[in-house]
């Protein structure tokens, strides 16, 4: 299952991202200041916190980064090397990771989810817009795993958590594209700004990519 993730991940990401994937079982191979960072969470979380680890390190070892520790950063998320933008994600037993050199992607979101209907429930709160909320079951997943890559690749510029509401998603499942709207500004990015991203199926589950080059982003990094 691992190998059919990484495939379906790297056509996804394209020739510029390296990806891993690593299966969730236990908290090894966590080091220095990351195990620090989730030694009172629960054994679950450990598990899956590590194996996101785990897979990080296997990526960023693709790209030719040196084995190190990836700290947690104030969004809970990893504090990536210099000169590198990256993203986690895990669902159902395995975590991936994907990272790039800045130069070529600038900003990184990746989602990992179960390929279903999107439960009922939680339509209102994700679902904002009267398109998104006129949208079927499976578009609705894609939707809501397309807002976690955008949270992914667009905190570090925002600098604070936003709502779903932010932007408004539009999927095109014939294309295996999704169309992200800002709808208010976030950071540097005006209302109306216009992204790009890709998903696919890997046997019942469901990836989504959002991989920003420097040139669609309004703030290029150092």
């Amino acid at each position: 299952m691992s190998d059919g993730l990484l495939t379906c991940l790297q056509a996804l990401a394209g020739p510029n991202v390296f990806v891993g994937c690593a299966p969730v079982t236990d908290d090894d191979g966590l080091l220095g200041t990351e195990a620090e960072a989730i030694a009172k969470a629960i054994p679950k979380r450990r598990a899956e916190f590590a194996a996101g680890r785990r897979a990080a390190r296997a990526a960023l070892e693709a790209a030719g980064w040196p084995h190190s520790a990836l700290p947690q950063g104030q969004s809970r998320g990893p504090v990536w090397p210099p000169g590198i933008a990256g993203s986690i994600s895990h669902d159902a037993g395995f975590a991936i990771a994907a990272v790039a050199q800045r130069s070529k992607i600038a900003r990184l979101g990746i989602d990992l989810a179960e390929a279903s209907d999107f439960p009922d429930h939680l339509r209102p709160r994700i679902l904002t817009t009267p398109a998104e909320r006129a949208q079927s079951g499976r578009d609705a997943r894609v939707t809501f795993s397309a807002k976690e890559c955008v949270f992914k690749a667009l905190y570090e510029d925002v600098g604070q958590h936003f709502g779903f509401g932010a932007v408004e998603v539009q999927p095109a499942l014939d294309a295996g594209t999704f169309k992200v709207t800002v709808r208010e500004p976030l950071g540097p990015y005006a209302s109306g700004t216009v992204f790009t991203g890709r998903f696919g199926m890997a046997g019942h589950r469901l990836l989504a990519v959002l991989a920003l080059s420097p040139s669609e982003i309004a703030r290029v990094p150092e």
